[in-house]
């Protein structure tokens, strides 16, 4: 089995901006998808996921769910096991300019750098 580095990638929520003199808040919010190829799993262990750049309120930059199928692996002593692999993962930035009356315009955004490896492996999708 080979493990690879993936990364680092940015996930941005894009910039939003609550106008001067209006109450309502703007949210800049934005999900990314992380997928291994066909024939490697995601170490789980190894994502990293660092907050870069942020401005608002509420900020948040998280993990938010991880994705695992049942695949049949090969041990390096030729073993076949049966084990649930996360096949990809979603982080989530977010960030909101706040709501209330205000004189000046407020901007808001959030930023991350996500890592992970990937290791590849002999096997095949487990089938009901």
């Amino acid at each position: 089995m080979t493990s690879v580095r993936c990364g680092p990638f940015k996930v941005r929520s894009g910039k939003v901006c609550k106008i001067a003199h209006k109450a309502d808040a703007r949210i800049a919010d934005r999900s990314q998808t992380f997928e291994a190829p066909a024939d490697h799993f995601i170490n789980e262990g190894s994502i990293q996921i660092t907050q870069t750049s942020v401005k608002g309120k509420k900020v948040a930059v998280h993990l938010e769910s991880i994705r695992r199928e049942l695949r049949q692996i090969e041990t390096p002593t030729g073993e076949v096991l049966v084990t649930s692999v996360p096949v990809s993962f979603v982080v989530r930035v977010y960030a909101e300019t706040g709501s209330g009356l205000t004189s000046k315009a407020v901007t808001a955004w959030a930023e991350a750098a996500v890592r992970y490896t990937v290791t590849e492996h002999l096997s095949s999708p487990v089938t009901s």
